[in-house]
């Protein structure tokens, strides 16, 4: 079992997504977060998320619509966000891989914020102008802004 889920705390409620070579995806019951447990280092299955979010920056950069480039959950949080918060308000993303819905939230006038485990993203989307940082919610900065979401 993994430890607790490290954004809600919960203890006992995950449950296994995937089984990977070097450990587990993991789904928490109470919040839905999923999870690679033990977190990954260096590993190449990560490295297609940043070449793909290389190119959908690309099309969201260029005014493509949004919708058609996110997942549907990823399009049912941003209505949640513009529903709930007011325009700006920092948003947080954990595991924001490619950078995609980071760059959804900018465009639709909110202030993203992202955490990834793994440096490659985090240097890609730096180069794009946002605000990110290598490591989980535990290391969040302490200089950042609260987040609203």
């Amino acid at each position: 079992m993994p430890r607790a889920c490290p954004a809600c705390l919960a203890e006992n409620t995950a449950t296994v997504a995937e089984a990977l070579a070097s450990g587990s995806f993991y789904r928490c019951g109470r919040c839905g977060l999923q999870y690679v447990e033990p977190v990954p280092t260096g590993v190449p299955v990560f490295l297609d998320f940043t070449d793909a979010g290389r190119i959908i920056l690309s099309q969201i950069e260029r005014g493509e619509p949004i919708g058609e480039l996110l997942t549907p959950n990823e399009r049912a949080m941003l209505r949640w966000v513009q529903r709930h918060l007011p325009e700006g308000a920092p948003v947080l993303e954990l595991c924001c891989e490619s950078g995609r819905f980071l760059a959804a939230l900018r465009h639709a006038g909110f202030t993203p914020l992202g955490m990834d485990p793994l440096p490659r993203p985090i240097g890609m989307l730096e180069e794009r102008g946002f605000l990110v940082h290598t490591g989980s919610v535990e290391d969040y900065p302490k200089d950042w802004p609260e987040p609203a979401a």
